[in-house]
Formats: structure tokens, sequence, C-alpha cells
């Protein structure tokens, strides 16, 4: 993936960029990132926060586990819903 590729994928995900450069998920929702090199593929799921830095990208996931991947390898990114726990009990909507 190149650079501008990511920048509008994740334009269309639910994440705003800080002030920081960081992207950053939306309350009860995830990234998952899918990577592959040398036909080895590779998940990261549950990550909060990605920033690109030239040709890395790094992510943290909600348990504060840190990633740094080349930009090249990685090929997408999904939104995860939220998850069932975080949704209220009952049949009422607000």
């Amino acid at each position: 993936m190149t650079n501008e590729q990511l920048n509008t994928v994740l334009s269309m995900l639910p994440v705003v960029k800080g002030d920081d450069g960081w992207f950053k998920t939306e309350r009860d929702q995830f990234l998952s990132l899918y990577a592959a090199h040398d036909g080895v593929p590779l998940t990261i799921s549950k990550v909060e926060t990605v920033k690109v830095e030239g040709h890395l990208i790094r992510a943290n996931s909600h348990r504060g586990e840190q990633y740094v991947l080349v930009l090249e390898d990685l090929f997408a990114l999904g939104s995860d819903a939220p998850s069932a726990a975080a949704r209220k009990a009952g049949f009422g909507h607000e």
C-alpha cells in the first residue's frame, strides 16, 4: 500500500487524526490491519491508533501492544463493529 492509498482508506474509516499525527478510532471501535510479506500473512486486530512515519506504519492495540510494519506490506484495513458486550440489554432504543 502506498501512503496515498493508506490516507484514502483511513478517510473512509471511523478514525480521527490528532495534532500528533496519530489516527485514533472512535470509542468502542477498532481497526484490523492486514499485511503479508513473502507469502506470510499477518493480521493485527483490535488496533486503536495508527501513525505513518515515512515507509513505516506504527500501530497500537487496545492491550498496549505496539507494532511497526513496512507500509508496502500492508494491503487492507478493516473497521471492527462494537462488540455485543458494549451494547445495552433490553428492547428500548435511546
